[in-house]
């Protein structure tokens, strides 16, 4: 093991303390000034001196003692299918997020690169490498696995499973930002991120597909030296739309593999609180949930769970993307458009209500009481790609939306959905959404304010 782990970390050592002066000295070499003896301070002025003292080492200890961080970090490079850097379960008050993975639900990019499966962040080949960038944001420690999935596949957590391909190291391929880098260190006091290569297995027919990243197991105290190693951060997620095209001739298999990465201290495994996705689901990863509390887990130089004790992952096939596990690649779609599901949506773009169909009942938003203080309404779509998608509210237009994911306001340029403030507090709307060339659907919503 590199000397680098086994050396003892001293914290908090004390300095030597500074020799008092000889009661004759001086500071400019004249006579010392006699002072008459001090009376003892009254017992009220013990305790305020006392009362004191305590303050002031408590202000130093705060601000000289580690302190646990709540954690985020996103994939940079491609460019996300999201703007969020912290799409997680939980966090600290204030930046309580409910985004589960296996892709971002908040906060999504809704034009340019990137933005969707028909404008890919990038085009690769089979077999190809594929470059990938992700912030550092003051975190360290943990696993990255990366899957590649059809585009129809991207919310189902077994594919993402299934697909995994690859295993390295949080902190693997540290480097300073510069140039065209400059947006994954933008959070970072050290101006650092971590990159690594990745090889496309040429086992994906030409098609549209999902890449996913996903962290887990970072450490508190963001410092790889720090022992004992022990949990904080939840379980974190991001994905890009990628495109496969030519390449390298299909082949029948891939083996998984994992490599820790460069500049990640032990060639063997990585510094993890946790060793796969799941013990860690919710932030903070401490007894009870504070920040402050003991973490829940004591980590170690380990490997991921799935190449542990020397196993290694089933190969990956080609049949798998021709059926097999649902894992095809994104297509276009067929038959008419037809609305599948409404949903009320935060200003983050999560997805906070889904809506009742006709016969079904009345949906009901209370805001500040649902912690939700603005929304707007998303729909999803299946069969044919429309043209557009029409939104009325009592039989009234409110929005015809051209570009998925179709939604009944605008988008904010920092990401998420404007606020849609047609409605009248304890009255039940009737909300019509209609495809292109498709048939519509009707939901009830009644909202409150307090």
């Amino acid at each position: 093991m590199n000397s680098q782990w086994s050396r003892a970390v001293r914290v908090g050592a004390p300095a030597a303390a500074a020799a008092a002066p000889p009661p004759s000295s001086t500071a400019r070499g004249g006579p010392q000034r006699r002072h008459a003896p001090r009376r003892a301070p009254s017992p009220p002025a013990k305790a305020l001196l006392a009362a004191t003292l305590l303050l002031a080492a408590l202000v130093a200890a705060a601000t000289t003692a580690p302190t646990p961080a709540a954690a985020h970090s996103s994939l940079h490079k491609p460019v996300s299918m999201s703007y969020a850097t912290d799409c997680r379960v939980g966090g600290p008050p204030g930046f309580i997020r409910n985004c589960p993975g296996p892709c971002p639900n908040m906060q999504m990019r809704r034009t340019g690169r990137g933005s969707s499966a028909d404008k890919p962040a990038v085009v690769v080949g089979r077999g190809a490498s594929l470059p990938v960038v992700w912030g550092r944001n003051n975190h360290e420690g943990g696993f990255i696995r990366w899957s590649i999935v059809g585009v129809a596949d991207q919310w189902k957590w077994d594919a993402h499973r299934a697909a995994a391909f690859h295993w390295n190291c949080f902190s693997a391929g540290r480097f300073k930002c510069g140039g065209g880098d400059g947006q994954a260190c933008v959070d970072d006091s050290r101006n650092e991120a971590f990159r690594d290569v990745l090889r496309v297995p040429a086992i994906y027919p030409d098609g549209d597909y999902v890449l996913s990243w996903a962290w887990f197991g970072g450490v508190r105290f963001d410092d790889l030296n720090h022992r004992p190693i022990s949990s904080v951060s939840g379980d974190y997620f991001d994905c890009s739309y990628v495109r496969i095209s030519g390449g390298a001739t299909l082949q029948k298999a891939f083996k998984p593999r994992f490599a820790p990465g460069s500049y990640t201290y032990n060639g063997n495994g990585c510094v993890s609180a946790v060793n796969r996705l799941g013990p860690c689901r919710k932030e903070p990863c401490t007894v009870g949930g504070s920040l402050f509390a003991s973490s829940l887990y004591r980590g170690s130089i380990t490997v991921p769970e799935e190449f542990a004790d020397g196993r290694s992952p089933a190969p990956l096939t080609a049949s798998m993307f021709n059926g097999v596990l649902g894992l095809t690649p994104g297509s276009r779609g067929t038959g008419a458009p037809h609305i599948k599901n409404a949903y009320v949506v935060n200003r983050f773009g999560s997805r906070v209500r889904v809506l009742l169909g006709p016969g079904k009942g009345t949906t009901t938003v209370k805001l500040a009481y649902d912690a939700i203080d603005a929304f707007s309404i998303e729909a999803t779509v299946g069969g044919r790609k429309p043209d557009w998608v029409h939104f009325e509210r009592d039989g009234k237009t409110v929005r015809y939306d051209s570009a998925a994911p179709w939604g009944m306001t605008g988008e904010l340029p920092e990401g998420g959905w404007k606020d849609w403030g047609g409605w009248t507090s304890g009255k039940t709307h009737d909300i019509r959404i209609t495809p292109e060339g498709g048939s519509s659907r009707t939901f009830r919503l009644r909202v409150y304010m307090p």
